[in-house]
């Protein structure tokens, strides 16, 4: 079977910089991935720069990370 795009949607709330979120969140993908390998024997990636935090900054969106348009 042909590897898809699967997308994960976790909302935290807390007061971390975004940047140092971004840091964990790349952490916990790699370490999800290796799970879905360990217990499907399917082979699972990520790639770090579609990772992305959003967050309200002074009213407005903003993100930090992954491949996104202005």
């Amino acid at each position: 079977m042909e590897q898809q795009a699967q997308i994960i949607t976790i909302i935290v709330y807390s007061d971390i910089d975004p940047s140092q979120l971004l840091e964990i969140a790349n952490e916990a993908a790699e370490q999800i991935a290796e799970e879905v390998e360990t217990y499907t024997e399917e082979r699972a990636h990520f790639i770090p720069e579609e990772t992305s935090v959003e967050y309200l900054d002074n009213g407005g969106k903003e993100i930090v990370g992954g491949n996104h348009h202005g």
